[in-house]
């Protein structure tokens, strides 16, 4: 009687605190709050207390008693509860729950329609022409049975709603959280004709070890969320990497993955989370549609000259359209392919050194010793161009909030509040030539004690030689300060040197002053060398010619820790 009893209450209590494990919690995207829980789901169709938002236990509560009936509808679907949420009613069912059987053909044809064996996260990699990819993306695919069928396999995908936004709207909405973000299911094969061949950019996918009741639940989870929900977007936090990874935390509560991610978080970070976590396998490599033909050797018959064509033909089409006399050579090639039964010649393409989890961490800070001063800078995200290509874009930059302070003479000021520091140098190849460009706004400070508003911005041509080990660029640039509303424009050289661990930047630039006075002649020369991905050593100086006479600006040696 008295292990009876004991036995009771144990049972009592493992239910009584059963909204508060991490697999309900997870379910019902709630977060920890300074005075309790609130969900990140900001739908109302997809809580059934009043306020489910903020009390999990209401909500387990409401759970229970709209799944022992079978009459009343919910959701986006008008459906019963146990058709509206599956995930929760599995999870329940685990914990000794029983419910009442309730037909549910929307939910049940849906998921026969997912004959899933396996989930992939992809890693789309950076896009620099657009705001919302310059970070890259990740989704999840749905592997399905079968060999060679990938393109049919299904995405889940979490992105914003924006319509036809862009521009200051885009960036403030997506800042504040104005944009509504939704998950959803797409063909893979769109998704590879977007990224791959649209967009030039490489896939990397990793299989998730995933076991098969977790990838029930997770499906089942999928259904509640298109069902029911949406969720306010955010551009650092709740966003596509922040999404899926909760996700992945609905199938398998024991990951607890978000934990392990910092205030914000960006799409590497979801892999590079994934993998320390050891739920990773090796990734498979889908290279761009660009890659891919400038890979392609010299043709040695006829049908690889005409495959090379029309994969020219395809790729140009994306990239910038086809003039009309184009469209008619395309469709002639096509049609004289169509006749030639000979299978085309597989390309094989080197994996790309763009690997996102082998990369330096995402944000760094760097200590500088001067002469005459000291530094300490901040760097929010991601890479720069002398920082190690290794699991990057070679010669890309991204900065985001990088923030750096000087201490001269026992003075301590800020020197500069960087909010974007772009450079995308794409390189003039047999493909044609794309525009490289760089642009860089935020605040600096011209005389310790006047900090202003700065742009810089450039426009221009790069090219890339010796297996892209070097970079050469010429760029037609402009300077603005808000400060005495100065501003300039002038050119701008860039030499860059590349090898395993180095690199060697230098930039030339002189400025002809429009509202005020020109700047000199000034020369940044830099070099890095990377111990490994988490440490490395810049050194670099500035000197400007004035006169005819060369003057040093400043010099000094950095140590950097990425993380």
């Amino acid at each position: 009687m008295i292990l009876f009893l004991l036995l009771s209450g144990w049972i009592h209590s493992a239910r009584a605190s059963l909204h508060e494990s991490s697999a309900w919690l997870n379910l019902v995207h709630y977060q920890k709050t300074l005075t309790g829980y609130k969900s990140e789901a900001d739908g109302a169709g997809f809580f059934l207390a009043r306020d489910g938002q903020t009390n999990p236990q209401a909500e387990l509560e409401a759970t229970i008693k709209a799944l022992q009936g079978t009459t009343k509808t919910y959701g986006r679907i008008k459906a019963p509860a146990a058709c509206v949420f599956p995930a929760r009613k599995i999870f329940l069912e685990k914990e000794g729950h029983t419910f009442p059987a309730v037909d549910c053909p929307d939910y049940e044809g849906w998921r026969k329609g997912l004959p899933v064996t396996k989930i992939s996260l992809v890693f789309a990699t950076a896009y620099p022409n657009n705001p919302a990819s310059m970070f890259g993306h990740t989704f999840l695919r749905l592997n399905g049975p079968g060999e060679g069928k990938a393109l049919l396999d299904y995405v889940v995908n979490f992105a914003a709603t924006t319509g036809e936004a862009g521009g200051v709207e885009f960036a403030l909405f997506g800042v504040f959280g104005g944009y509504e973000g939704h998950y959803s299911l797409a063909p893979y094969f769109i998704k590879v004709n977007e990224y791959n061949h649209g967009e030039a950019r490489d896939l990397w996918e990793y299989p998730v070890n995933l076991s098969a009741p977790a990838i029930d639940l997770l499906l089942a989870h999928l259904w509640e969320l298109e069902a029911s929900t949406h969720f306010d977007y955010y551009f650092f936090d709740e966003n596509c990497s922040w999404q899926i990874m909760r996700l992945l935390e609905a199938a398998d509560p024991t990951w607890k993955l978000t934990q392990r991610t910092p205030f914000y978080i960006i799409p590497g970070d979801t892999v590079k989370v994934l993998q320390k976590a050891g739920k990773l396998g090796e990734p498979v490599f889908r290279p761009s549609l660009r890659k891919t033909w400038l890979a392609r050797g010299e043709p040695k018959t006829s049908t690889e000259k005409m495959d090379g064509e029309l994969q020219r033909f395809r790729l140009n089409e994306r990239l910038e359209g086809l003039s009309e006399s184009d469209k008619e050579a395309y469709h002639q090639l096509l049609t004289q392919r169509a006749k030639d039964p000979t299978p085309p010649t597989e390309v094989v393409v080197a994996p790309a050194s763009n690997r996102p989890d082998q990369g330096h961490g995402l944000r760094r800070l760097a200590l500088t010793q001067g002469d005459g001063f000291r530094r300490g800078e901040l760097r929010l995200a991601q890479h720069d161009l002398l920082d190690n290509d290794q699991g990057h874009e070679r010669w890309s930059q991204l900065d985001v909030l990088r923030m750096s302070a000087d201490e001269r003479e026992g003075r301590v000021f800020l020197r500069e509040v960087t909010l974007a520091d772009v450079v995308s140098l794409h390189p003039w190849d047999k493909l044609g030539w794309r525009p490289s460009w760089y642009l860089k706004f935020g605040a600096e400070n011209l005389c310790e004690k006047c900090i202003t508003g700065a742009f810089h911005g450039g426009l221009g041509t790069s090219w890339r030689l010796q297996n892209e080990r070097v970079v050469l660029g010429i760029f037609a640039s402009t300077r603005a300060y808000a400060y005495h509303l100065t501003s300039a424009a002038g050119a701008r050289g860039l030499v860059g040197l590349a090898g395993e661990r180095w690199k060697i930047l230098s930039t030339v630039e002189r400025l002809w002053g429009i509202s005020e006075g020109d700047f000199p002649w000034q020369l940044d020369l830099a070099g890095s060398w990377s111990f490994n991905s988490d440490w490395a050593l810049r050194v670099f100086t500035t000197q400007q010619l004035i006169e005819r006479q060369v003057r040093p600006l400043e010099s000094g040696l950095s140590l950097q820790y990425y993380f």
